[in-house]
């Protein structure tokens, strides 16, 4: 997220999950609305369907709803939500599909949530992913697309990668530099500096 967004800013994040922990669902609409595009980045480093990604990502913010009460330190939302999604994506990976079908709460969840319902997740731009930089980045490894697709495609900045992966900022940026080194011969323009 562009520096300078209230959605970027750790304070609001940490309003949000505790409001979403009291049970507010527009405060967890907020949160799926500010973390879908990393958790997309994360899903879409693992795994080819368009159509397993969006269901993966909305099984991610599902499990989280479910879980959101047990985060004991609201402030790590961010790393909380990516190991979620790179879990719930390399289970469906290995299983070919989500590993999980929806119950009643979870039907529930998505009707009553903006944020979550089949129709938000088709309003994210999948062209994105049929372009040649997305294309080139599938042929990365998960590490390096995910950083790659978030600074690059989602323009997401290099600390607020890091915060969301737990990573240290120099980690995001090496992971940045061998990336744009992989992609260097088919895209020689590709800025170094993010």
């Amino acid at each position: 997220m562009p520096d300078g967004d209230p959605m970027n800013d750790q304070t609001t994040v940490t309003a949000w999950v505790l409001a979403a922990q009291a049970g507010d669902l527009r405060a967890f609409d907020a949160l799926v609305l500010r973390f879908r595009p990393a958790v997309r980045a994360v899903v879409r480093s693992l795994l080819d369907s368009e159509e397993m990604c969006e269901d993966v990502g909305q099984a991610v913010f599902l499990a989280a709803f479910r879980h959101i009460r047990s985060l004991d330190r609201p402030e790590r939302f961010a790393p909380w939500l990516h190991a979620i999604a790179r879990n719930e994506a390399r289970r469906a990976y290995r299983a070919g599909k989500p590993t999980r079908a929806l119950d009643e709460l979870d039907a529930l969840v998505i009707k009553a949530s903006r944020a979550m319902s089949t129709a938000a997740w088709d309003t994210v731009d999948a062209s994105l992913d049929a372009g040649p930089v997305a294309r080139a980045l599938a042929e990365l490894d998960e590490n390096h697309a995910t950083c790659a697709r978030l600074v690059y495609i989602e323009g997401w900045s290099v600390a607020d990668v890091a915060g969301f992966l737990d990573l240290p900022v120099t980690t995001v940026k090496w992971r940045l530099h061998e990336a744009r080194r992989a992609l260097r011969g088919r895209f020689p323009d590709l800025d170094e500096n993010p």
